[in-house]
Order: structure tokens, then C-alpha cells, then sequence
């Protein structure tokens, strides 16, 4: 568990200034949880993005993710300025956030989902006669499409720190009713391509920091991680 939250907690520099940026919306967020989250707070209309760590944590929080994995989320964005970020702006400011979902374009590349990268995943996985794509499946499809990334300056920490935000998704909006969790292709899609949240908060059972770790294990193929 320490692990996944020193993975979360990313350092960056104290100090640094929050710049606005003159353009760009949604497209420019390569988180794909803080690019449904503008979209859930009408972000777009506004053109205004900025939002501090208190916020964020909080907002995390609402959907379902433990407090210790919100705290971790949120904790670089507490050494910047006025503890506040332009969610524009994560890979500039030091957030390591550039291709962890593999799906996201990767900083200075270009904006928005990688649909090329999408449909790679999307052909490794296999959905049962109940639509679900099992977590097992889901891990073994992100590693590959892993491979084909070239690491960058910002992403050298542990290789499963993309397997940690998956396991975030998967534990918020996938369907855990039965008691076992089923993917669907239209959760992956709406959050990782159209930037929009599948639930809302008060449809989100929240989740421990033990379930995230043994989600991260099932998707490497292993109970520990």
C-alpha cells in the first residue's frame, strides 16, 4: 500500500507559478479523471480551469477513491503556488501524468484521447456473454499497450503506477453490484475518450486502499503488489 501512495505522491518544485493558459479546454487535461472532472464542473463554459488541492482532493474523494489515494492525488499540486494548478497544465508543472493510462496523448505530442492507442486495447480485450471484460483482461491489455510508448523524463517511476489509475477507474465506475467487478467497453470509453464521468458521486460505492491494491495485483496477474 505505501507503494501506490509514494507512486501517487509525485514531488515537484515549491514555488513555482501557476500560469494560465490563453486556449484550450478538455483536450489539454492528460488526466483522464481530471478531464471528466472539468467537464463535471462545466469547466469549458467558464474557460476558467484552475482548481487547488483541497479541491481536487475533495472532489476525488466524492468519487469514491480512498482519502489516503486522494490526499496522495492531490499532494503535488500543494507545492505550487498559491496550491492551485491549471488543469491544463499537469506534465508543465512537474505532475507525472503524461501517458499513465496509456491512452491519453502524451505531453507535446498532441491533445486529447489517442484513438489509435484506444482501439489497440480494445482489441486485446474479450467481453463474456454479459458484456464484462474482466479486471485480469483489462491489466493485460494496458501492459502492452504500454510497451509501444517510448518512456519519457516524467514517467520513470515504477511501470505500475498506470495500472494504479486504471484500478481507480474500474473501482468508481464499473458495476461492483453483484459483488464482482465488471468493465464495459462504453465506461472505458466514456471516460478515456469523451472525458465524461459514467456516475455521479451518489452513484459511487466508495473503496478502500486494500481494494485498490488487490485490483492493481489482479491486473498484473498477481495478489500482491
Amino acid at each position: 500500500m505505501f507503494k501506490i501512495l509514494q507512486l501517487l505522491s509525485v514531488t515537484v518544485a515549491h514555488g513555482q507559478d501557476v500560469s494560465i493558459k490563453s486556449g484550450g479546454g478538455v483536450e489539454k487535461i492528460v488526466c483522464p479523471f481530471i478531464a471528466g472532472l472539468a467537464n463535471h464542473l462545466d469547466m469549458p463554459a467558464t474557460g476558467k480551469f484552475v482548481l487547488t488541492a483541497v479541491e481536487l482532493q475533495s472532489w476525488a474523494e466524492k468519487y469514491g477513491l480512498p482519502s489516503a489515494v486522494a490526499y496522495g492525488i492531490a499532494t503535488p499540486i500543494r507545492g505550487l503556488s498559491g496550491g492551485k494548478i491549471d488543469l491544463r497544465e499537469l506534465p508543465e508543472n512537474g505532475i507525472t501524468h503524461q501517458h499513465t493510462t496509456a491512452i491519453r496523448y502524451p505531453f507535446n505530442a498532441r491533445d486529447g484521447p489517442d484513438r489509435a492507442q484506444y482501439k489497440r486495447w480494445l482489441s486485446l480485450v474479450e467481453e463474456d456473454e454479459n458484456g464484462c471484460i474482466s479486471t485480469a483482461n483489462v491489466g493485460q491489455a494496458v501492459r502492452a499497450i504500454s510497451q509501444v510508448r517510448i518512456p519519457m523524463n516524467l514517467t520513470t517511476l515504477d511501470p505500475t503506477i498506470n495500472l494504479v489509475t486504471w484500478s481507480a477507474a474500474i473501482l468508481s465506475f464499473a458495476d461492483r453490484s453483484s459483488g464482482k467487478i465488471c468493465t464495459k467497453v462504453d465506461v472505458i470509453e466514456s471516460l478515456f475518450l469523451d472525458a465524461k464521468f459514467p456516475k455521479s458521486p451518489d452513484q459511487i460505492k466508495p473503496y478502500s486502499l486494500a481494494e485498490v491494491q488487490s485490483t492493481v495485483g489482479e491486473m498484473m496477474g498477481s495478489s500482491v503488489v
